[in-house]
């Protein structure tokens, strides 16, 4: 048996093999594409959805509605079962508003409240229009998990993604494939990249190198900008120079020259339609170009070198077909970035709400500055244990503003249960689409207590919910917490970003105090959902995204924003 499942996991990785002849064509025609490669564009054009476009797939749908059949819509609470004045169709265009506006999540909380009577740990069931490659549109049920046990236990056993993601760009990449012998394979190979000890501790000091030019960065802003500062902006160009120039070992020109222009376009921002696509074909294509330039830890010790770039080294030298290395191209570039930039925007504005918690660890912060005699290029990898608050303020951002509200989208690899109304256990079947939400769970106030919406950094955490300042190899998680969502399929650029947002607070807590700008207070600042979660403050605006990829809900998005004012020490 071990060995038939060996040679089935070898055809299933060949499949994703291409020859050189085979890589150069498909690259060819990516770069002959002229449809933009963005999630704001492509998000636009997926989720145009009219009344007619849905009254025409609700007809085709036959196997989903027929009442005849298990329809797992009827067992679960949700609009299809509870409210019957709506039809599929109605519910469809109530979900297109919300994610028209980038609201998704709340629609969800309100739907459990609607029709579960405000339970936030309710599984619920709502019908989606599912969207995957070489298929034609078709609606289909969508089982949103909010119970603690299901979340964990079907994360942990149902390993295989939906085929969503391979729409927008990211094809079979490392986490959009739904094959998952080939995830298994592309994990294996990547995971040496993101060692804590061999492999982040060696890249620390790149780290620390650009965490001290930031803070430079945002003293040299200041006379030009009336002390106030869209911080949300300035993070999000900083997390991905730390991701550019320490795990994907390029260099600083590339990365001034490239990152604000990648980051605009990949939200429908700029003139170039095609910016998003050029840049991960010419990034890809460095990595492979440049392989021996950057090392990982196996080599680095072999050879008496020091590691560098270990994450470009990765992608350079793993053998697959063009779409999926494009793919990851596009992933790595993306989330490892945009994740961590909102994370750091949503604690810089809890900090700025709350000066009596920013003042707290501005003392731990100066404290820890005062260990190392001023000097923080000398911080060690191991030195960031003695930070527990400012890991208190990071996972209490996590479970507030988890930076994936989403969770992570799953396809049943068998046939399962989950809890449904007054603790029934419903039948879900073999391929039933799920999606292990983190919003409500991290909110929910059975689970956290009466405060569970407020930002409270001394609230009792347990179980693995906090790191134990090692930065080990495990992931933070709990049946109600999983801001990394769970094992085996968890981030695996988790231990990074939590040693570069220390490094990042580290330098500018020391030197700067910040409080809310007048957008942020006069106005409340809101979530928006765009696959990740960033603070929006300020009215709506326009993006210059071409009206006829807009659905009939989308006239104006908001762009992520905040401007927080900044006050130098």
């Amino acid at each position: 048996m071990a060995e038939k499942q060996a040679v089935s996991r070898i055809n299933v990785v060949g499949s994703h093999m291409a020859s050189p002849s085979q890589v150069e064509e498909q690259r060819k025609r990516i770069l002959q594409k002229r449809r933009p490669n963005n999630i704001v564009t492509q998000g636009k054009v997926a989720n145009r959805l009219t009344r007619e476009i849905a009254n025409r797939l609700q007809n085709k749908s036959e196997s989903m509605l027929d009442g005849h059949k298990y329809n797992v819509a009827h067992e679960l609470h949700g609009p299809l079962r509870d409210d019957e004045d709506k039809t599929v169709t109605d519910v469809l265009m109530d979900i297109d508003g919300f994610n028209a506006k980038g609201e998704q999540h709340h629609y969800w909380v309100q739907t459990q409240h609607h029709y579960a009577n405000g339970d936030m740990g309710a599984n619920i069931c709502i019908p989606i229009v599912a969207r995957e490659p070489r298929s034609k549109p078709y609606i289909t049920n969508m089982v949103i998990l909010s119970d603690p046990d299901d979340c964990e236990r079907i994360a942990r056993v149902h390993v295989k993604k939906q085929p969503n993601f391979q729409l927008f760009g990211f094809f079979h990449s490392i986490i959009s494939t739904d094959d998952t012998d080939f995830w298994r394979h592309q994990r294996e190979h990547f995971a040496e990249a993101f060692l804590p000890d061999a492999s982040l501790a060696k890249i620390l000091p790149v780290t620390l190198a650009r965490a001290s030019k930031c803070a430079e960065r945002l003293q040299s802003m200041l006379p030009n900008a009336d002390n106030e500062i869209d911080m949300s902006e300035f993070l999000l160009h900083e997390t991905l120079a730390q991701l550019q120039l320490a795990l994907m070992g390029e260099s600083e020109e590339f990365m001034e020259r490239t990152n604000k222009p990648f980051r605009k376009a990949f939200n429908a921002q700029g003139d170039n339609p095609t910016y998003v696509r050029d840049f991960i074909v010419e990034l890809t294509d460095r990595m492979v170009e440049n392989v021996g330039d950057r090392t990982l830890p196996n080599e680095a010790q072999a050879r008496g070198c020091p590691v560098r770039g270990p994450l470009g080294r990765a992608m350079g030298e793993f053998e697959s077909d063009y779409t999926t290395r494009f793919g990851n191209g596009l992933i790595f570039a993306f989330a490892g970035h945009d994740t961590t930039g909102h994370t750091l925007s949503w604690l810089l504005l809890e900090l700025s709400k709350h000066p009596e918690y920013q003042d707290r660890l501005r003392a731990e912060v100066m404290q820890f500055v005062d260990n190392h005699n001023g000097d923080l290029s000398s911080v060690e990898y191991l030195d960031f244990k003695q930070l527990p608050f400012m890991t208190r303020c990071i996972m209490e951002t996590l479970r507030l503003w988890p930076a994936v509200a989403n969770g992570t989208f799953r396809t049943l690899m068998f046939d399962d249960v989950c809890k449904g109304p007054a603790g029934s256990m419903v039948r879900l079947p073999k391929g039933t689409y799920v999606q292990v939400s983190t919003w409500s769970r991290h909110r929910n106030p059975e689970l956290w207590g009466p405060d569970a919406h407020i930002f409270n950094p001394d609230r009792e955490f347990r179980d693995n919910e906090l790191w134990d300042g090692t930065f080990a190899a495990y992931n933070p998680a709990s049946k109600r917490f999983s801001p990394f969502t769970y094992n085996p399929r968890h981030c695996i650029g988790m231990n990074f970003a939590h040693m570069e947002m220390r490094a990042i607070l580290l330098n500018l807590l020391r030197k700067f105090e910040f409080s809310l700008g007048a957008a942020a207070a006069q106005e409340k600042v809101v979530s928006i959902n765009r696959g990740t979660l960033g603070p929006s403050c300020g009215r709506a605006a326009k993006l210059g995204v071409s009206k006829d990829l807009l659905g009939p809900n989308q006239s104006s998005v908001r762009p992520n924003g905040l401007f927080l004012k900044v006050t130098p020490l």
